[in-house]
């Protein structure tokens, strides 16, 4: 075949890649914004962190003693929590909020993705896929680019600093802000800390200088904040963001598996694209670590780094790729189209992309909330408005009570790393709001299994007994739609005490009858 045969096809197979992942871009815009609307959860731990981030709203410190039977903080460092909470104070906490503060990080990314991707190549098209093809990866990542989590507010933060050092690292106050946004980066998702720690391998065989400030400008501003956060908290910010975490057991027999399952057989033609590229512009490379290519290096190793060390503990899941995979959509748009291969090459490298985004493919509609799931979720906030107690216990789901007015309780998240962490219990007055029967209802998402339940378990059906399933089994919605499945439904009552709520269930129709309530969520648009 004429180097002009192989040229056709290259603007064919182009053009078939940029249809192709703009598609996926698409759905992440549509399905985004459907997400922004949706009043209920879309993964269960988006209630707890809008609990932290309502308390921050409130005039309340976050991390304070574990003795509280109302409030437990994760683990977690805390700067997405304040940006919330402290816009919360004028908008209202609410998922709308805490979606977009996710929601346009990612955008902002992408934006940012595009501009560096054009000032590498000078290429628009290059600079349309990088943000494209890693959009199309949305289902890959977990589907966690807008949900109620730090992670896209974090990514943000390491590509504005990853941007400052590529384009302006010449200037040493640009390296000192870029280390300060590193900083503000590990301050919002702890797996941050290893593009601190490996930043140096930037500058580190070209300006020792520029590696010895950006060593000590991070140190610097890292106790610049910790010291003081640590002190005004009676030391509890340590004791949340370090101790606990360091107790998270290390599972070595997992860092195989996580390589071959997300990275040789989920990322395989991105692999394959690097090595290509690599060697065959290895005259181009042979000098990289006297380049700028030693940025792109330490952008892609301290995402790896990022991901590898998400997943090696218990409680790890494929967000922890988002890193990587924006990184490597960006080093994929900026050498197929800087370093020119020949047709040939550039033919293969669009059928790897094609392919790799062909992995990424999914089926949105998975991720688009229905007018069942508004119904449902309407439903059962009615179910709860009509109690009069302000104690109800919902224990994946602790921001739809205070929805209804009811009392700030304790998420299963905090509960569960109390639990799973050693070095951490849970305070005698939260057991004590079970054992005396305090909260008027406790609903599960699974029913208590009648075999030698323990722990929490025991406490509930020791004090509790089960009343019913919410909804029927044929009434399909209000499920999390990201991460476990699951939807509040299993409904326990407090033993020798009645609400006088729940008539008997009609055998007639089976259906089961629902309280009155105040709570109405209004349809969207789409629903009219």
């Amino acid at each position: 075949m004429r180097d002009s045969a192989f040229k056709k096809t290259a603007t064919i197979l182009e053009i078939a890649l940029l249809l192709f992942s703009g598609i996926y871009l698409t759905f992440f815009l549509y399905t985004g914004y459907t997400h922004l609307k949706y009043p209920f959860d879309l993964e269960w731990i988006e209630g707890g962190y809008l609990l932290q981030c309502l308390r921050i709203a409130e005039g309340y410190p976050i991390y304070i003693s574990p003795e509280n039977a109302e409030f437990i903080p994760y683990f977690y460092t805390p700067l997405y929590f304040y940006v919330t909470g402290y816009l919360g104070k004028i908008f209202g906490v609410n998922y709308f909020l805490g979606r977009g503060v996710s929601y346009f990080s990612i955008i902002l990314t992408c934006i940012l993705m595009s501009i560096i991707v054009f000032r590498e190549t000078r290429s628009k098209i290059a600079s349309f896929l990088a943000p494209a093809i890693f959009l199309s990866a949305y289902s890959f990542t977990g589907f966690w680019y807008d949900i109620v989590r730090s992670d896209s507010l974090c990514l943000l933060l390491i590509i504005i600093s990853f941007y400052l050092i590529l384009f302006k690292g010449n200037s040493y106050f640009v390296l000192i802000l870029s280390s300060l946004i590193l900083v503000l980066a590990f301050l919002t998702k702890q797996p941050a800390i290893y593009f601190i720690g490996f930043s140096p391998v930037a500058f580190l065989f070209n300006n020792y200088k520029k590696t010895i400030l950006m060593l000590f400008s991070s140190l610097f501003f890292s106790l610049l904040i910790i010291l003081p956060s640590n002190i005004i908290t009676k030391g509890w910010f340590l004791y949340y963001v370090y101790d606990l975490p360091s107790g998270n057991e290390f599972i070595p027999s997992l860092f195989y598996h996580i390589i071959w399952t997300y990275i040789i057989k989920g990322l395989p033609f991105f692999m394959i694209l690097l090595l290509i590229v690599f060697f065959t512009n290895l005259k181009e490379s042979r000098n990289f670590l006297k380049s700028e290519i030693s940025i792109w290096f330490w952008g892609l190793f301290s995402s790896m780094t990022y991901f590898v060390s998400s997943m090696v503990y218990p409680g790890g899941y494929v967000n922890g790729l988002i890193p990587l995979v924006c990184f490597l959509s960006m080093i994929s748009s900026t050498t197929l189209y800087k370093l020119s291969p020949g047709n040939k090459i550039r033919c293969l490298l669009y059928i790897l992309l094609i392919l790799q985004v062909v992995i990424f493919s999914y089926n949105p509609r998975s991720q688009i909330p229905t007018k069942n799931d508004y119904n449902l979720g309407n439903r059962f906030l009615n179910m709860m408005s009509s109690v009069e107690s302000d104690e109800i216990f919902v224990y994946l789901h602790s921001f739809y009570p205070v929805m209804c007015g009811k009392k700030h309780q304790i998420h299963f998240g905090a509960v569960h790393d109390a639990l799973r962490l050693k070095t951490r219990v849970l305070p005698e007055a939260f057991y004590n709001k079970f054992r005396n029967r305090t909260f008027a209802m406790v609903i599960l998402d699974n029913k208590i299994g009648e075999e030698n339940p323990s722990g929490i378990d025991r406490l509930i059906i020791d004090n509790y007994y089960f009343s019913h399933k919410i909804f029927n089994d044929y009434e399909e919605g209000f499920y999390t739609k990201t991460g476990s499945k699951s939807r509040p439904n299993f409904l326990y009552l407090p033993r020798n005490r009645s609400l006088g709520l729940f008539e008997k269930k009609d055998t007639k129709t089976d259906e089961l009858p629902v309280p009155k309530g105040v709570i109405k969520i209004e349809l969207p648009d789409m629903f009219d």
